[in-house]
């Protein structure tokens, strides 16, 4: 290699740029791309200011990913190491979630599950089998929340590019071997037990409301039970609102804070209630927070009915353990994002660059007449991705810009197609 840089910017993961001897053969190309995959890395390569580089992620620190490389011998004394304060970008920096904002699906994952597991205490305790139906699907539906709560920036990339990849096998087109796309998808896990917890993590929102939702539904079916018993109306009431706040927040779609049409931007409406229809519709989740807050009022209720009733009963301490942690649990479900592209934030330039160079490194191994078409697709499909940065244009412009490079780029893959031999996500 001619020479290594290596850039670190203040919360961001650290970047590489490898730039390659102007003699460096295809097997050394292969070799290299092949021990950095090997090592658990990410290497694409990309045009960064002009200049056709290597770019790596996936490490820690830059010590690890200068020895490393050295050790294998791909760095010699001639090789040039600088470091960069920031990492260069064309576009505004985007104010990333804070702590409570990346982690506040979590937290209310933890304090319903609690409250969940009370609730199907007092279903066993008195003998309720609605209660206990409903119990149960609130604790599934807790659990997924504290384990898939978190957002996790790897993991969204990962299922950005594997859906990328599963887009470009539908055109029947192999992936170069030695590319990073095929990396990915030789990586990728199948099998169903997999592609449903696939499906949680990268949904834990939107899974956990479909739990709760039937959930809410059994509730309605214990309160109705309870009030046809003559024991009061309040678990009916509770269930009936339970139900309709939750299949609100599951069927009204969140909007995406990227994905304004050429930078417009709508003007605030001046009527009150559309304001508040647009202030729901930025966070369904409110639907669901703010909504079970009156929930937990009308549970907090029955409680007090139970109790007064049957003060020496055990089942009411399970629901009195529901409502409170349910209070501070509906506060966080309040402040978050049902879409895990506006809590987690956008791509940042580095991670936008490496998708859209993963696409143009496979977009121009493929025959001259089926590029533009498949540029067009790959545009598409991510621009409609909320985590990507940019318009339909914009998104085609750099496209565009790296598939014009990408022939010229020495780090480029070079081995044929017709001897690949790569999983594409077909059958």
């Amino acid at each position: 290699m001619r020479e290594l840089a290596l850039r670190t910017g203040a919360g961001q993961p650290p970047v590489a740029l490898l730039a390659a001897r102007t003699d460096i053969s295809a097997a050394e190309v292969a070799e290299i791309r092949s021990a950095i995959s090997t090592r658990g890395w990410h290497a694409v390569p990309v045009t960064l200011d002009g200049q056709d580089v290597l770019q790596v992620t996936g490490f820690k620190t830059a010590q690890e990913v200068t020895d490393f490389l050295a050790t294998r011998g791909f760095t010699s004394g001639t090789a040039q190491t600088t470091t960069a304060p920031d990492a260069p970008s064309t576009t505004p920096v985007e104010k990333q979630p804070s702590f409570l904002e990346r982690n506040s699906l979590r937290l209310a994952g933890v304090f319903n599950l609690i409250g969940d597991i009370g609730f199907l205490g007092n279903g066993i305790i008195t003998r309720n089998p609605y209660k206990i139906a409903g119990g149960g699907l609130y604790t599934l539906g807790g659990a997924n929340l504290a384990l898939n709560g978190k957002t996790n920036k790897q993991r969204t990339i990962q299922n950005v590019s594997e859906k990328m990849g599963e887009l470009i096998s539908q055109e029947a087109l192999p992936l170069p071997s030695d590319s990073e796309l095929a990396a990915v998808m030789r990586q990728r896990k199948t099998g169903a037990l997999n592609n449903l917890s696939q499906t949680l993590a990268q949904n834990p929102a939107q899974a956990t409301l479909y739990s709760y939702t039937a959930g809410a539904g059994a509730m309605v079916l214990a309160g109705a039970k309870k009030y046809r018993a003559g024991e009061g109306a309040a678990g009916l009431w509770y269930g009936a609102s339970s139900f309709v706040c939750k299949l609100l927040a599951l069927v009204v779609p969140e909007k995406s804070k990227a994905k304004e049409e050429e930078g417009v931007k709508k003007a605030p409406s001046s009527n009150p209630i559309t304001r508040t229809v647009d202030w729901f519709k930025e966070k369904p989740m409110r639907i669901f927070g703010i909504g079970s807050l009156v929930t937990d009022s009308l549970l907090a209720w029955e409680t007090y009915q139970e109790h007064a009733r049957k003060p020496d009963a055990k089942g009411w301490r399970y629901t009195a353990l529901s409502a409170g942690t349910y209070i501070v649990a509906d506060i966080m479900a309040a402040m978050s994002s049902k879409n895990q592209a506006n809590a987690g934030g956008m791509l940042n330039a580095d991670e936008q660059r490496r998708v859209e160079a993963m696409a143009a490194e496979v977009i121009v191994a493929a025959p001259e007449e089926k590029r533009a078409p498949l540029m067009q697709k790959v545009t598409k499909f991510l621009a409609a991705r909320g985590e990507v940065k940019g318009t339909e244009r914009e998104i085609g412009v750099e496209l565009q810009q790296q598939v014009e490079r990408m022939a010229h780029n020495p780090w480029a893959a070079r081995i044929a197609q017709a001897d690949t031999e790569v999983a594409t996500g077909r059958s």
